[in-house]
């Protein structure tokens, strides 16, 4: 496995054991990238559920928006590795299911270079790696600004991002039919539901607290209990709720995200103390759902990448005394700017190729004009909405 497609840090029980581990062994990351054994340490008493004796749970993960880094092996290897494989671990089966653009819709206002064009064939190998349950993709919506809840309200209500907030809960509400869908095929039921971003890189697998929230809240009675969350969010994001990840119960799933933008039209005219943006809409459409119990785990230790297609990641939530993750962090930076840059390259080559063929063809047919290129997607799998 290259440097590329390392998944990076593995785990193996707490972030304490986590953090001697990945100490004690920094002298090897320069050798292979960020590659940490997990067989010299023990892991927490009951923090494998091993066999799995009490059966194992079913979570969907939604997952919408463009496709930026996804198709990038390190990217989907990440996924598979650090979120999938260790949640499986944990008697905890996670079904990927996807709503994706091919078109970054995100605007010039970012900046930097875009993310590289995905190739058709590397899409299909990422979702194949990841075993996405079901998946279907769209082109952008150009959003009616008359839609949009605001300016219905007594005092107008600023908005940051609007687009990005509608496309949210516009996107999810397709996911949620998706997933209940294939909850009827499978014959499963999905106790959780993780909303997050196709290019979320996971360069560390949560915390055992985290897969072990999920096991003990899957049945319970939400509605008495004071106890288990009904919204689990990233402690460490600097905006209160991160758009990019968060997990809602089932029991909150339809009025979370059943109506789509309708739940923002219900928001509308609260009084944010700031702007409503993607985060804080999430802060707001929880209240609505009823989702009385939150709770924040430190997510910190994965990152997603910057907006502007370098690769770049933002290495929030690691105390500066947390030198061994500000590391890992660091060598993850270089490994996404080096792996983006080698994808860029290939992708260049790929659509060079693609337009000379199709002039070739036009040319052989005497026609002035190319005939009409393959198709730029994969087909859709699964039940689609």
């Amino acid at each position: 496995m290259t440097d590329d497609e390392t998944p990076l840090i593995g785990d193996d029980g707490s972030r304490n054991a986590r953090r001697t581990r990945v100490g004690s062994l920094l002298l090897l990351i320069a050798a292979v990238a960020i590659v940490v054994a997990s067989a010299t340490a023990k892991r927490d008493d009951g923090a494998d559920l091993g066999a799995c004796p009490q059966g194992r749970a079913d979570v969907a993960l939604l997952v919408s928006g463009s496709v930026r880094s996804f198709m990038i092996p390190n990217v989907y290897k990440s996924l598979k590795t650090n979120l999938i494989d260790f949640m499986a671990s944990h008697c905890i089966n996670v079904h990927p299911i996807m709503y994706l653009g091919l078109k970054e819709a995100a605007g010039i206002e970012h900046g930097g270079l875009p993310y590289p064009q995905a190739i058709p064939s590397d899409l299909d190998e990422a979702l194949d790696h990841v075993n996405v349950a079901a998946v279907d993709f769209y082109e952008p919506t150009q959003y009616d600004s008359k839609q949009f809840p605001w300016g219905h309200c007594s005092k107008p209500v600023e908005y940051d991002r609007p687009t990005s907030v509608w496309a949210h809960f516009d996107k999810a509400q397709k996911l949620l039919c998706m997933a209940r869908k294939v909850e009827m095929e499978e014959n499963i039921h999905f106790s959780w539901y993780m909303h997050s971003r196709p290019e979320y890189f996971w360069y560390a697998p949560p915390p055992v607290d985290f897969a072990r929230t999920l096991w003990d809240g899957q049945d319970t009675n939400h509605d008495t209990d004071a106890v288990q969350p009904t919204l689990i969010f990233d402690e460490n994001w600097y905006w209160k709720y991160n758009d990019a990840f968060y997990v809602v119960h089932s029991s909150r799933a339809d009025a979370f995200w059943g109506k789509g933008t309708g739940a923002l039209r219900s928001i509308a005219c609260v009084s944010p103390r700031s702007q409503m943006n993607p985060e804080s809409s999430i802060f707001h459409v929880a209240d609505y759902a009823h989702c009385n119990v939150r709770r924040g785990i430190s997510l910190g230790h994965s990152a997603w990448p910057d907006r502007d297609g370098m690769g770049v990641h933002w290495c929030h939530g690691i105390s500066e005394g947390n030198t061994t993750m500000i590391k890992a962090c660091n060598k993850a930076n270089k490994i996404s700017i080096k792996a983006n840059a080698k994808y860029r390259e290939r992708a260049k080559d790929w659509l060079e190729k693609r337009a000379a063929a199709a002039a070739a063809e036009a040319e052989a047919a005497g026609s002035a004009a190319a005939k009409p290129a393959p198709p730029e997607r994969p087909a859709a799998r699964g039940p689609t909405c």
